[in-house]
Parts: C-alpha cells; structure tokens; sequence
C-alpha cells in the first residue's frame, strides 16, 4: 500500500483505514461533525478529523508494517480484545501508542502465565500419573529383551529401575 507520496489524501484510504478512527472531538470538545455548529465549520472539523485518522494510520503503518494491508488493519481494528482494551481511546490517541501499550500487556501477560506454570511444575510432588523413569540405551535393551522373553511378566521402565 503506497500512501507516504499520496497527495490524495483519502482516496487511497477508502476501506478500514479511513474508517479505522472515529470522529474526533472539536476544540470545544463537542462531537467532530454536525451539531449546532455551522455547516462550514462541521466541514471542517469533519475534515480535520479524517486528516488526523490519515495521518495516524499512516505512523501506525510506518511503526508497523505488518499492517500495511487494509485486511490486516480491519481485522486488528475488528479485534474484540483490542477494541475491549482501547475503549473510548480508539481514535483519540495515537493508534501506534495505543497497540504498542496493548501489545505489552499481552506479552507480560504471556510471560506470566508461563512464569505460573514453571513454578507450579517446579513444586509438583511427582505423585500422579506416569514417567519420570528414564532408561540409558543398555537398560532399555536389556527390558526390552525381558519383557519379550516374558511376556506375562512385563515390566515398565519403573519397575525395571525399581528391582
């Protein structure tokens, strides 16, 4: 997608990118377009909001380049944990700020859950199922030889270290 020597500035954005940012409030912080505001005025506001959403997108895109197709950005645009997690933010922060922060937290949140885990297993007694019996290749030969040899008193690896 080629937009940074656009001089078109909306034209090229017509799918999600230019429907990725919502109006944007006015400086007396009213809603971006219609309102008691004069036609001439809601035009522009209208305008400067659409130039902002361009402007973003295209920092997004720069810091980003995973995203630099409109599918890519419709589906994060579409995601439910990343909308969940901007809010009301969607549209009037930076939207590279906005998925940096959140991609932090998704990351911290993945360490830690594989941070709970290896202590979980660290604390683990051992008691419950299986293995943990390990056989270098001359035991495993010499158990397999038995179990073969009789068969009606087979042995696991744990009993065969067990003996």
């Amino acid at each position: 997608m080629e937009l940074e020597n656009s001089t078109e500035p909306m034209e090229e954005l017509d799918g999600a990118a230019a429907e990725a940012m919502p109006p944007q409030p006015d400086a007396d912080g009213e809603g971006g377009e219609g309102g008691a505001q004069s036609g001439n005025n809601a035009a522009g506001a209208g305008a400067e909001a659409r130039s902002f959403a361009v402007r973003d997108v295209m920092d997004f895109i720069g810091k980003y380049p995973e995203f630099d197709d409109e599918a890519k950005l419709g589906e994060l645009e579409n995601n439910p944990a990343f909308r969940r997690f901007c809010g009301s933010r969607f549209g009037r922060e930076p939207l590279s700020e906005l998925y940096g922060t959140y991609l932090e937290l998704v990351g911290n949140a993945g360490r830690a859950a594989v941070a709970k885990a290896a202590g979980r297993s660290t604390r683990s007694t051992g008691g419950g199922t299986g293995g943990g019996a390990v056989l270098d290749p001359a035991q495993r030969a010499a158990l397999n030889k038995w179990n073969e040899e009789h068969p009606e008193m087979a042995m696991t690896a744990k009993e065969y270290l067990g003996r």
